[in-house]
């Protein structure tokens, strides 16, 4: 069973996937990995049984049988077996690293010279999924919370002497125009 992985879930997850709806594992090689929903995110922990979990192709549950039928012994092929299953348990969204990696290269304007010879990485909204330990929901939250824009398909933070500059174009374009 070396390529079969035994998952438990909570009912809520259970529900996301039924209605057809993806659930996704996160984290870089050194980061522990989480399983994120389209708005939630859970910390994955290995458990350890000191029971054989078989993995039976066509079984039924209790619940599944019939009442009117007599129980009666089937004969069925064991298609695997564990001694450890996949535990999930609802936890915060790890957004450090989403300031971390967009401080990086802070958005100077379009006339930056940074921007022009700049070699550090920018992120695009998938990017930012493949390496942020969140759900969709949770890291869009996040860049709303950082006041980060999507500057030509790039996300970035812009950078605090241009926001002042912005901020005093404004305030003259305000005054001189006599808008209230």
């Amino acid at each position: 069973a070396g390529d079969c992985f035994l998952l438990q879930l909570e009912p809520e997850l259970c529900a996301e996937l039924e209605a057809g709806r993806s659930l996704v594992i996160r984290g870089d090689k050194e980061e522990h990995a989480v399983l994120c929903s389209k708005d939630k995110t859970y910390d994955m922990k290995i458990a350890d049984t000191s029971n054989m979990l078989l993995f039976l192709p066509a079984c039924e549950t209790p619940e599944q049988l019939s009442a009117d039928k007599p129980p009666s012994v089937i004969h069925t092929q064991i298609a695997g077996f564990s001694n450890s299953y996949w535990e999930v348990r609802r936890c915060r969204p790890k957004l450090k690293k989403l300031k971390k990696l967009l401080m990086e290269n802070p958005y100077e304007g379009p006339d930056g010279e940074k921007e022009k010879t700049s070699t550090n990485p920018k992120y695009t909204t998938d990017d930012l999924l493949d390496q942020i330990q969140a759900s969709e929901e949770e890291i869009m939250h996040q860049l709303g919370a950082l006041k980060a824009c999507q500057v030509e398909g790039y996300w970035r933070i812009l950078d605090f002497d241009y926001e002042m500059k912005l901020l005093n174009h404004v305030t003259q374009l305000i005054y001189t125009e006599s808008w209230s």
